[in-house]
């Protein structure tokens, strides 16, 4: 367990459901802190007497997508204005970036919930999503959706592992990069099919 972590755990046995809470809102936002192990960890402390499990929950989910919309607003808002203020113009005017886009604004809903399920990197894609204008009830549904699963699979390494979820954390973490990648994979390989498809209309139309 790491120092951070540790201090985390601390906070969080002290002040309960405003520190998991707080936790979970700055790690949503933007700050690299494990909220993820912090939530785990509050299941456990629940089981074990020292915090509620529904209240842990709750707590957790509001933390994680009230730091979303936070996050995701203030990319949508002024994220292209902050980047171009830092010289940064010609990076998102690339086609690349164009692309990203309209990948992303294709698929939102898979987009925003594939990453729900790994919290270090949930802030790179509401920058991501907030970048591309993304339409806010796309935003939220797909949110709420992510965020309960994954406090849900929270909820389950607590009560499996139990005071073992140290070692099991890494691992659920791991897992989670996995499903976000088998979710891109079969996003692309639907991208392409569709876009094969058009392209056999066209030259069916053309002849």
């Amino acid at each position: 367990m790491t120092s951070l972590l540790g201090s985390l755990l601390s906070f969080v046995l002290l002040y309960k459901y405003a520190a998991l809470f707080l936790i979970t809102f700055v790690a949503a936002v933007a700050v690299p802190i494990p909220s993820g192990a912090v939530t785990v960890a509050s299941f456990v402390f629940a089981g074990q007497g020292y915090m509620n499990t529904a209240a842990v929950a709750v707590t957790a989910t509001a933390g994680n997508i009230i730091g979303d919309l936070v996050g995701f607003g203030l990319a949508r808002r002024y994220g292209r204005q902050i980047i171009e203020r830092f010289g940064w113009k010609k990076v998102m005017a690339a086609p690349f970036v164009a692309r990203l886009e309209r990948r992303v604004t294709a698929h939102p809903a898979i987009a925003v919930f594939a990453t729900r399920l790994t919290t270090s990197i949930t802030p790179v894609a509401n920058l991501v999503v907030g970048f591309a204008k993304l339409n806010w009830r796309a935003f939220i549904i797909a949110d709420i959706i992510g965020q309960t699963l994954e406090t849900a699979l929270n909820f389950v390494y607590g009560r499996i592992f139990g005071e073992t979820w140290t070692y099991a954390s890494p691992i659920a973490e791991k897992l989670g990069y996995i499903v976000i990648a088998a979710v891109a994979l079969a996003v692309v390989i639907l991208w392409r099919r569709r876009s094969h498809r058009k392209a056999a209309m066209t030259d069916g139309l053309e002849e």
